[in-house]
């Protein structure tokens, strides 16, 4: 089970300003946060090193780069299939996200296509592993790539 970290006001503001633009100097972040930029590049080292902050990347619109369309595939299929699914899904760059769910699907896969055809090709692969139910996306009005705020 993962540990719960207690953190404090400027560490949780610091981790919202990094979710917010990631490409902020530490002299930027200090400013934001009432810190000066080594105290506040110590703190983020210091999440860095706790394992809060993984990384930093940039967020593309995947539309703009010739992958439109979205889709939710449910996956059913046995246990044992798990790591032949898995190495075919890491396989494919379509694949954005896969979990391991409860209930009757085994797994919830994101996908990103150029096409419905295009994602037609890729439920034919993920269809050699079991029944699959999909769901393309026709609009998103709430998308987060961080975590929401800590319980104090």
């Amino acid at each position: 089970m993962t540990q719960k970290l207690q953190l404090d006001p400027i560490s949780l503001a610091l981790l919202e300003a990094l979710e917010n633009d990631a490409r902020l100097t530490y002299a930027e972040l200090g400013r934001l946060v009432g810190l000066s930029a080594p105290a506040a590049a110590e703190r983020v080292r210091r999440l860095e090193d706790l394992g809060i902050v993984t990384g930093y990347r940039a967020v593309v619109d995947r539309g703009r780069i010739g992958y439109p369309l979205t889709a939710f595939v449910r996956l059913r299929t046995p246990s044992e299939l798990y790591p032949k699914v898995r190495k075919a899904l890491e396989a494919r760059d379509e694949v954005l996200e896969c979990h391991h769910i409860t209930g009757e699907d085994s797994m919830l896969i994101k996908l990103a296509c150029r096409s419905i055809q295009h994602l037609d090709e890729v439920l034919n692969v993920i269809n050699n592993f079991g029944s699959t139910a999909s769901s393309v996306v026709l609009s998103t009005f709430i998308e987060r790539n961080g975590a929401p705020p800590p319980v104090l």
